[in-house]
Formats: structure tokens, C-alpha cells, sequence
């Protein structure tokens, strides 16, 4: 009835899609719908094949996901924060972002300092 092959690679993609043991993707797949309207025998589809060379039916429709996900970018703070996909990024980020409350908290505590000074040094 389907192409040879065709079966097992669309097992090997539910895989991709829906890696086994991963909690997170558990939780997703859980959230999206009654247990009734879902099977969640996905979950444990089974091995996971990466090379896209090895895909023949569904290998257009995974690099179209691929380029999606490529291009998409985090728009709140909690998805800049889980966003690891370019590492050296993510750390300039946040090593800015840190550095810049770092001395923006000093800045503002030696304005009080210097205000508090101001107003209770004697007059000249």
C-alpha cells in the first residue's frame, strides 16, 4: 500500500520530531490536547536518525522546519533566556545585560552617596 520505506522513515521523523525521554516535549505534547484526540505512542517512536541524506519522503518538509526554526528568533526574555542555539550570542547577551545593571546599580548607589554628602557637609 505505501512505497518501501515509506512507513519506517515516517516513524524516524515522529522521532525527530518528538525525541523520546525528553520531559519537555512530554509536557508540550500533553498540554496540546484531551488524551483521547492524541497518541501518545509518538513519544517513544524509537531511533533517531539526524542526516537529512537519509530522508527521502520526508526530507523537503524537514528542511523547510529546519529553515523555519533557522530564522525565527526569541521575542519574550524567558525565550532569549532558553535560546542556546548560537552560544557565543547568548553569553555576550547576558554578560552585557548583567554588566550594564552591575554599574548602573553602582552609578546610582555613588549618586546617593554623593547627594547625602552634599546635603549634610557643612557650609562654607
Amino acid at each position: 500500500m505505501y512505497p518501501d520505506g515509506f512507513v519506517d522513515e515516517t516513524i524516524q521523523t515522529l522521532a525527530l520530531l518528538f525525541p523520546k525521554g525528553d520531559k519537555a516535549v512530554e509536557k508540550w505534547y500533553r498540554r496540546k490536547a484531551p488524551a483521547d484526540e492524541l497518541d501518545f505512542a509518538v513519544l517513544r517512536c524509537g531511533t533517531v536518525i539526524r542526516q537529512i541524506e537519509n530522508y527521502r519522503f520526508w526530507r523537503d518538509r524537514l528542511v523547510q522546519l529546519k529553515e523555519a526554526f533557522d530564522y525565527s528568533r526569541p521575542r519574550t526574555m524567558k525565550q532569549w533566556w532558553h535560546d542556546r542555539r548560537d552560544g557565543i550570542q547568548w553569553y555576550t547577551l547576558w554578560i552585557a545585560i548583567f554588566f550594564t545593571v552591575l554599574f548602573g546599580l553602582i552609578q546610582s548607589v555613588e549618586g546617593a552617596i554623593q547627594l547625602y554628602r552634599e546635603y549634610h557637609s557643612p557650609p562654607t
